[in-house]
């Protein structure tokens, strides 16, 4: 069924949507507005009466009881207007202004009713051409009122985005291809990531294995100085004692000590030190020592000749 209206002096047609006529004609039409059925007349009744009743001092006035008088407080409010059966009026129809992306417009006899002057003065809206003139220059108004009823409403706007993708499937197919690309560009952002990271902890191994090899080869080069030190200290203390062995018995504890400690007169050509050839002890002056048949020196003919021989 349609029926033509006149708005702003130019006639335009509108289709009649019937609803049921028990006393919620208004919840039952905004509800239709909003889920596209009827059945959830009584959810949108609650969500007007509670706003009411939360911003009383402002919607008292407005407010009207079966006798057409104002109502008297909100708990009165309340309990009237949640009954199924109680007419909706000029208080609930600004309130589903406020909660509802809707433009509401009230026609009498077929013409739009300007004579609601209260509520045309806070919702200009009801006049589509100030309605479409306020939005031009003021988007922001209508995007705030759609956030405030998605915020209030979650599940409508689920709804409406599940019917808009049976309907139009090309745009959840533009939807997954655009999440593709943006997990595409996440996951390339993440490899370069993991990869700084893992060059970095690879650097830092890298520079722990120099540091544990160049302290190994310290080490190495310690150790080994350290065994030709004491090969050396070895080699000195032998020879020190097989000087302290030539010592005779009766040669005090000083000269022995001096023996011990004092420098070989080892000739250059290694041969063993107790020969009497490769042993000198003076060469200018008679010789101190004796020399047994074994090469061991025997005798000591004078002990402090020796022990300056020794030096």
């Amino acid at each position: 069924m349609s029926i033509i209206l006149r708005d702003d002096d130019e006639l335009s047609g509108y289709q009649v949507v019937g609803m049921p006529k028990d006393g919620s004609c208004l919840f039952h039409s905004i509800s239709f507005l909003v889920y596209g059925r009827t059945d959830s007349t009584c959810s949108i009744r609650s969500a007007i009466v509670a706003y009411v009743a939360e911003h009383w001092d402002e919607m008292q006035v407005y407010t009207c009881d079966t006798d057409g008088d104002v109502y008297t407080s909100a708990q009165s409010y309340r309990s009237d207007m949640m009954k199924p059966t109680t007419y909706g009026s000029a208080s609930e129809l600004m309130a589903a202004g406020k909660i509802y992306p809707f433009i509401f417009e009230v026609y009498e006899k077929g013409a739009n009713r300007a004579s609601v002057a209260q509520y045309s003065a806070s919702h200009p809206e009801v006049n589509r051409a100030a309605v479409a003139r306020y939005s031009a220059s003021h988007p922001e108004v209508n995007q705030a009122a759609v956030s405030r009823y998605r915020a209030l409403h979650p599940e409508v706007n689920q709804a409406a985005v599940s019917r808009y993708r049976a309907s139009h499937p090309e745009v959840n197919r533009q939807n997954l291809a655009r999440k593709r690309s943006t997990d595409k560009l996440k996951f390339k952002g993440n490899i370069e990531t993991i990869t700084r990271v893992l060059t970095t902890k690879l650097k830092d191994t890298l520079e722990s294995e120099k540091i544990v090899k160049w302290t190994l080869h310290n080490r190495q080069r310690t150790l080994e100085y350290l065994n030709k030190t004491a090969n050396k200290l070895k080699e000195k203390i032998v020879a020190a004692l097989e000087k302290l062995k030539i010592c005779p018995e009766s040669t005090d504890i000083k000269d022995k000590f001096e023996a011990f400690f004092s420098k070989s007169e080892h000739r250059s050509n290694q041969e063993p030190f107790y020969s009497e050839q490769s042993y000198k002890v003076y060469e200018d002056k008679e010789k101190s020592v004796e020399i047994d048949d074994t090469g061991k020196a025997k005798t000591f003919t004078n002990v402090k000749k020796m022990s300056k021989s020794l030096k």
